[in-house]
């Protein structure tokens, strides 16, 4: 029916592959408004793509999700839980599949937070996510809306940083203050995803401050029943130590469409902060859309279509005892299926504490140092820049590619590896460097202001 905006359009010059793998690997629609951002490492059917929220609360029809990402590669590694249900508003609606609980996001807890019966009746109980917003988006206009986000309580979660490596394609990154989204638990709270789209790397860092002790919780979903430590959990709830590493695999077949597709994707985490945390698995019949704090499950009146992917099992990092302030650090490797290990990953601290965060090594590959600022207090947008000098060490038998985050932005700084001069580069406006250092060894890596 449309046919006549082809002829209409139709210009002989244009090539004739496919205009969309013409566009940026890393894209941002919606710029302070939804703020939906994707990060992709090609536009082939095998790449990898990471799509992230952080924007305002228009509707109720969002979910209470800022801050959540999703993961591809070869089939859906990381998902977004639940579904739209039958009835619409009942209690998998109401208590899973709307609410932070069923994304990939923090949880703070409140364990003096009571359940309350919504405006259907449904009994809404406490997840530790974010408030719930429902009934308040009922705006004429868009102006109207600009007007009184504020007061309303839907101005949610800020980019507070956007940045893209586009004439190498080291790094992808952004980072977002989630403060609003959460209420009066949080005092603050903000998250960082830096991607390396050549190694297939995801860091993701989240810094935590709540208004009292309270536990917190860092959860990711899948479609599968993940390994943990080489084996998998029994349904239900299964707690292991902390240096636990998880891997979650898609092997299956799905036909969607009169296409079947194979999937063949693996995804690999290691969590490395908090110093004292527990690795916790929950999923399985009767524990796929399970709230801890309710101690119930809220499964759909009839079972999701399986191509929706509504998920069936989550990790948590956890806190052991509450605590006010709380850094959560994940290493991700994204991978095809038949890897069976994770690289090598470290925790990394800068000499003078200004900075940490993560090594990833490998006997012959490039490594790759991904840093951000230490600082895990509340503040402004700009609170968390770090000033030079920097200087760290790190040890690898292979040259290193290293992105440093939340540095001063639009500075001339001067690199030196073991006190010799690699070059001078200057940080971006989102506060980055980055810089293959093209050294092996033991080396001490000194970046100071020009």
């Amino acid at each position: 029916s449309n046919g006549w905006l082809m002829m209409v359009l139709y210009d002989k010059a244009l090539p004739d592959k496919p205009s969309y793998k013409t566009l940026p690997l890393a894209m941002r629609l919606g710029e302070d408004a939804y703020e939906h951002i994707m990060f992709r490492n090609s536009w082939e059917e095998d790449g990898t793509l990471i799509t992230y929220l952080s924007g305002d609360q228009y509707t109720h029809h969002q979910h209470l999700d800022k801050g959540h990402f999703l993961i591809y590669k070869n089939g859906a590694l990381a998902v977004d839980g639940g579904g739209y249900g039958s009835p619409m508003y009942g209690d998998n609606w109401a208590n899973y599949s709307t609410r932070t609980l069923a994304h990939n996001c923090v949880l703070v807890h409140d364990p003096v937070v009571e359940p309350w019966e919504g405006t259907s009746g449904t009994l809404i109980y406490p997840d530790g996510g974010q408030q719930i917003q429902v009934g308040k988006q009922n705006h004429k206009s868009w102006q109207q809306f600009m007007d009184e986000k504020d007061a309303d309580g839907l101005n949610t979660a800020d980019v507070m940083a956007f940045d893209h490596d586009p004439r190498f394609n080291r790094y992808n990154y952004v980072k977002s203050n989630l403060t609003k989204a959460y209420g009066s638990n949080v005092k603050w709270m903000d998250r960082q995803l830096l991607y390396l789209p050549g190694a297939d790397y995801l860091v993701v860092k989240d810094r935590v401050v709540s208004n009292k002790p309270l536990n917190k919780y860092w959860l990711l979903h899948f479609e599968e029943i993940p390994q943990i430590n080489n084996e998998s959990p029994k349904t239900g709830i299964t707690d292991y130590r902390g240096d636990s590493e998880v891997r979650s695999v898609r092997t299956d077949k799905m036909e969607i469409g009169g296409k079947t597709m194979n999937y063949s994707g693996a995804l690999f985490i290691k969590s490395l902060l908090p110093e004292k945390r527990k690795i916790t698995a929950i999923g399985g019949s009767g524990y796929e859309y399970y709230n801890r704090f309710a101690n119930k499950n809220f499964p759909n009146s009839r079972p999701f279509n399986a191509v929706i992917e509504p998920g069936n099992w989550r990790m948590e990092t956890g806190t052991v005892n509450p605590e006010l302030a709380t850094v959560f650090l994940h290493a991700l490797e994204i991978t095809d299926a038949d890897k069976k290990e994770m690289v090598e990953t470290q925790y990394i601290e800068a000499d003078n504490k200004k900075m940490d965060g993560v090594h990833f090594l490998s006997l012959k590959d490039q490594n790759y140092v991904i840093l951000f600022s230490k600082n895990k207090d509340d503040g402004n947008d700009s609170y968390h820049n770090v000033s030079f000098p920097v200087q760290y060490k790190i040890k690898s038998a292979s040259p290193a590619t290293h992105v440093l985050a939340e540095l001063e932005p639009e500075k001339k700084v001067k690199v030196l590896v073991n006190n010799e001069i690699l070059g001078t580069y200057t940080t971006t406006q989102a506060g980055i460097v980055s810089f293959d250092d093209e050294y092996s060894g033991d080396r001490t890596i000194l970046i100071e202001e020009e």
